[in-house]
């Protein structure tokens, strides 16, 4: 496309775009929008006797020039779109303000920050100022803490009360190629002789990383070995080298496929790595810990796990599977050495649970018939399912999920006991450090978080501070939990937040969000992301479908490969019931997802175009047919199935959004992905966008926009993104934000 008419083409829209907003109907599109030219190729594959046409496979080549030219050209097409809209400056004003952190005036703490990871040897402390982020949804559970590097910087102290005030050791400045490059230092690990020092330095949210290793007895502590390409939380420090985890073959981390990852063991002594296990049977391999002189890993498949282990002392490195829970589609997870017996270890496992499970196993004797349970102890009728589990001193802790919503319990000598939370919503759970004492968080959609501790011996709940949010109230809102009926009987929750007071008119601004993947619950858990709609007299709506394990294992079935359109009746019934009820119309509904919530954002933007007035599908898995030979794909057969077994690759036909857009009218769609994002490449948004302005009907916009240097949660260009997002909505929902 030349200069000239793309310049033509940018004025043309903004003067479109400049007619809407400010009424109580959605603001016309009088012309369809002039896209970019989008080169049509002539790929295609044969699947059970079937050939698929693949036009726009030249965009996988993500860093060619042509798909470079091709994406600068609709990001400034959608930028000239969204920033003539009426309420884009307030919104852009109020969405950096949420960005900013509140202080305790009283204290001088910054609420959302804290020091994490402290780590004491050799008479020094290791550490990193933490602050709070908000969770994205990803392809697979969450694993990571809710709090990230504020700063990107390591530091060292050399006393405990010279913590929060140390010496910074390592900076994300250093390794900076580019001036806007993100650099995180993740996951830092100290040798229990206080020698050597490892983290992982992860450049542009991707989730492969450098792992460095420093010797601190060197003057300067200049890193002495680098390996690429591993995981950020896959390594295990030991004393005289490093165990790790990387993909086989991988040359890209943005688009090579994640595939077979390999168990290696780096000797400090200059010597080659030696591959200690091979993982050809799993789709990822990562240490996890050590115990009695053995290094266990874990060996997962889609949900599935299994449990190994190999003798670190061996000079054969002989290998051998302690638990393997694959074929019946159960996990075993490593949770440490059990304090009654140090000899026999604790497992977290989904065998004989509808979630999760603590055992203590023998592992000379590790038959099942063997194990001690030690959570839950439950008492017999309890119906709630155990999601996370921590150790604090002698005491266990489990979050229950019940309707969805988190519950906390302490289970000691005395036996089991709740830790009564506020009201429903969501919690995590850490350690304080402080025997047996329990660190804990609450927040529901309205309430921000506000953190706790929880004194076993006297089961004192003492409060602590609360996350400062600018120009929030929260007392001024409210959260539901509305039952809603899919289509086949299935009820499911779904949880919605407004202010108090909210009449059921019909005319309330709606978001609804929804995740259905992977086995991982989607709590009722406050955001500073959706305020701008709760200010306006909106709805925030979390629906909490199959797919999940909001219900447990049996919730994800109901969910995943062949059940997948469950998950999809149960959003459009979602939809419905909150019409239904007088809370708002299709005119005033919009839904948003990421990641797999990408993908059913999606699908129902096309199977039911008459429920939305705009959809925006966020950093989605969106061709399904080809995902597994890209990044992490290769992981995620358990939940979609694949295209090479012929029933899975008819049930893919009907629900991959780039393959069921069809010549008619959809909702204005509004796609965003980034080009750096490593676990889903962006090549699914961009070949979806293609196909949508290339196909569909009608005057709606049908826009991409790719953030530059963001991976897979755009937390980079989180502002812009929330700015981009929340102005379509107001303007396609005929609504205005509050402030205007």
């Amino acid at each position: 496309m030349s200069i000239k008419r793309l310049t033509w083409i940018l004025i043309a829209l903004a003067a479109l775009a400049g007619c809407g907003g400010g009424s109580d109907d959605p603001a016309p599109e009088p012309s369809r929008p002039a896209y970019p030219q989008t080169r049509s190729g002539s790929a295609s594959d044969v699947y059970f006797g079937r050939t698929v046409s693949d036009p726009y496979r030249w965009l996988e080549d993500i860093t060619s020039r042509e798909t470079d030219d091709w994406v600068r050209a609709q990001n400034q097409l959608t930028d000239s779109h969204i920033t003539v809209m009426a309420d884009y400056g307030a919104l852009s004003a109020r969405v950096a303000n949420l960005a900013e952190p509140v202080s305790d005036k009283q204290s001088g703490v910054n609420r959302q920050q804290r020091v994490e990871g402290v780590q004491a040897k050799d008479g020094k402390y290791y550490y990193q100022i933490q602050k709070r982020q908000l969770r994205q949804e990803s392809t697979r559970p969450a694993q990571a803490s809710d709090f990230a590097s504020a700063d990107n910087v390591i530091y060292v102290a050399r006393s405990a009360k010279d913590i929060g005030g140390g010496t910074a050791l390592v900076k994300a400045d250093d390794f900076r190629i580019d001036p806007d490059d993100h650099i995180q230092l993740l996951n830092h690990q100290v040798s229990q002789d206080g020698r050597y020092l490892a983290y992982a330095m992860v450049r542009n949210y991707s989730d492969l990383a450098d792992l460095h290793i420093i010797d601190l007895q060197q003057a300067g502590f200049g890193i002495m070995l680098t390996i690429p390409n591993v995981w950020a939380g896959s390594f295990v420090l030991l004393d005289q080298g490093i165990a790790y985890a990387t993909p086989r073959s991988t040359t890209d981390a943005h688009v090579s496929p994640h595939t077979y990852q390999t168990l290696y063991y780096r000797p400090f002594t200059g010597e080659a790595a030696q591959a200690w296990v091979q993982g050809s049977q799993f789709d990822q391999l990562a240490p996890v810990g050590t115990h009695e002189g053995y290094l266990y890993y874990s060996l997962t498949t889609g949900n599935s796990a299994a449990l190994g282990r190999t003798n670190i002392a061996d000079p054969q490195h002989s290998v051998e599977l302690i638990l393997d829970g694959r074929a019946q589609g159960k996990s075993f997870e490593f949770f440490g050495p059990s304090q009654e017996d140090p000899e026999k270890v604790l497992i977290r496992t989904s065998q004989g649970a509808a979630l999760n499970r603590l055992i203590e196993v023998d592992l000379q004797r590790a038959a099942p018939e063997n194990w001690r349970e030690i959570l839950p102890n439950s008492p017999p009728g309890v119906t709630d399912y155990v999601n996370t589990i921590v150790q604090c001193g002698t005491s266990f802790y489990a979050e229950h999920l019940v309707h969805g919503s988190s519950k906390l319990f302490h289970y000691g000598a005395q036996g089991r006991n709740e830790i009564t939370l506020p009201a429903e919503g969501s919690a995590s759970m850490s350690c304080t450090g402080q025997a047996d004492e329990l660190a804990y968080s609450y927040s529901s959609l309205v309430q921000p978080y506000t953190s706790y501790k929880y004194d076993p011996a006297t089961r004192e709940i003492s409060q602590g501070p609360t996350m400062g949010v600018p120009a929030y109230d929260p007392s001024q809102y409210e959260m539901r939990r509305l039952t809603v009926t899919s289509q086949d009987g299935t009820p499911f929750p779904v949880y919605i937040a407004h202010k108090k007071g909210l009449k059921a008119n019909g005319d309330a601004p709606v978001m609804l969000y929804a995740y259905g993947g992977f086995d991982v619950p989607m709590l009722p858990a406050f955001d500073t992301k959706y305020i701008p709609l709760l200010e306006s007299g909106g709805i925030y709506a979390v629906a909490q479908v199959r797919g999940g394990s909001e219900f447990g294992s049996a919730w994800w079935d109901a969910g995943r490969l062949l059940n997948k359109q469950n998950t999809y009746d149960d959003i459009a019934a979602a939809a419905e019931h909150l019409i239904a009820a007088g809370l708002t119309k299709p005119a005033k509904l919009a839904m948003q997802g990421e990641s797999n919530g990408g993908l059913s954002t999606a699908v129902l933007g096309l199977q039911r175009p008459d429920l939305f007035a705009v959809t925006f599908p966020t950093v989605g898995v969106l061709d399904l047919l080809r995902y597994d030979l890209f990044t992490s794909g290769f992981g995620w057969h358990d939940d979609y199935g694949q295209a090479n077994h012929q029933a899975q690759f008819e049930n893919l036909m009907k629900i991959s959004p780039l393959h069921t857009v069809k010549a008619k009218t959809y909702s204005p769609t509004y796609i965003f992905t980034g080009k750096s994002d490593g676990r889903v490449m962006p090549a699914h948004s961009y070949k979806y966008a293609a196909t949508l302005q290339n196909t569909a009907t009608g005057h709606h916009p049908h826009l991409l926009y790719a953030f530059s240097k963001d991976g897979h949660s755009l937390q980079s260009n989180r502002t812009q993104f929330l700015t981009y997002m929340w102005t379509a909505f107001f303007h396609h929902t005929g609504a205005r934000y509050a402030a205007n």
